[in-house]
């Protein structure tokens, strides 16, 4: 349910440019000081990179539970997918990193509306060189997985997302999170609203509300009518996300009526959660499942670079 946080630095631009309104190619665009605006007065930080050269897609990652955007893996995948031709967003879930909000009020159902918010700003913000929408690609981990899979079952057919990438996708967030609090505490959670929940990244009070919310969730209506190409990688020795769930929900993507199965999964017999020692590898299939999919540009033509920013 987790990644853990690098010492890398989030990608800042200069006041100039991030009061510019308008992405600049090869540098970070941050709109609004890196900040959207929401209801209520809360808000989302993020960065956003434009590679030099013109691009017709984007990928927008999400962190996992306790994380934040500005970790090891973001900072990895974002620097490949940029040197690749690609735009990246990468942004904190409200009650994460810096963005508003508060821990306390986390669920599924929220992050799909920080999820919703943030791409429909980005659907506005970038457009492709003739001019037209940009296409997207999810990339999620651990619950930034989960949410990209949810997000692209129930909203697919009012967005742009033409791709899904999951690391260890948070499936059974809820079981997860009942089974590391225990029996005893779990009844006490529910009976007070509220529970001090301890995890390698910090210590978090959640409430209630969030496991209600993750019940109102059933992965049969996940599948019902799931056509987004996504690729899901998931590590057999994770303690934190059960591999027969995932490799189930994969299983039952296939279609009886022969329909290709839009989900494939690559399964890493000695793999952890965080799957944090195989990035080059997670990166080469990456690479081609987006390229068999029209979603990276040729490989041969001229490529943006973080060196240009």
């Amino acid at each position: 349910m987790s990644a853990t946080i690098s010492t890398d630095h989030p990608v800042s631009a200069t006041s100039e440019r991030a009061t510019s309104g308008e992405p600049v190619p090869g540098e970070p665009v941050a709109g609004d000081g890196r900040r959207l605006e929401l209801a209520g007065g809360e808000h989302l930080s993020y960065d956003l990179l434009v590679p030099a050269t013109g691009v017709d897609t984007c990928v927008l990652y999400l962190h996992g539970f306790a994380s934040r955007r500005d970790g090891e893996k973001a900072a990895f995948f974002r620097d490949r997918f940029v040197e690749a031709g690609l735009a990246f967003c990468r942004y904190d879930c409200r009650g994460h990193g810096d963005s508003g909000g508060r821990m306390l009020d986390l669920t599924l159902s929220r992050n799909l509306d920080d999820l919703e918010a943030m791409h429909a700003h980005l659907v506005e913000r970038l457009r492709t060189p003739e001019g037209g929408a940009m296409r997207f690609v999810l990339f999620g981990s651990s619950m930034g997985g989960g949410t990209s899979l949810w997000y692209a079952a129930r909203r697919a057919e009012r967005s742009s997302v033409a791709a899904v990438l999951a690391l260890a996708p948070a499936i059974e967030l809820e079981d997860g999170l009942l089974r590391a609090v225990g029996a005893e505490a779990v009844e006490a959670w529910e009976r007070e609203g509220t529970t001090l929940f301890r995890h390698e990244l910090g210590d978090h009070e959640l409430g209630w509300s969030l496991i209600e919310d993750l019940r109102s969730y059933d992965l049969s209506e996940m599948l019902r009518g799931y056509s987004t190409p996504t690729l899901i990688f998931q590590g057999m020795r994770d303690d934190s996300v059960d591999w027969r769930a995932v490799t189930a929900l994969a299983e039952a993507g296939h279609r009886p009526d022969g329909t290709p199965c839009p989900i494939e999964l690559q399964l890493f017999a000695d793999g952890d959660h965080r799957l944090i020692d195989r990035l080059d590898a997670l990166w080469d299939q990456s690479e081609s499942f987006l390229r068999r999919r029209g979603l990276l540009p040729p490989a041969d033509r001229p490529r943006g670079s973080l060196d240009d920013a």
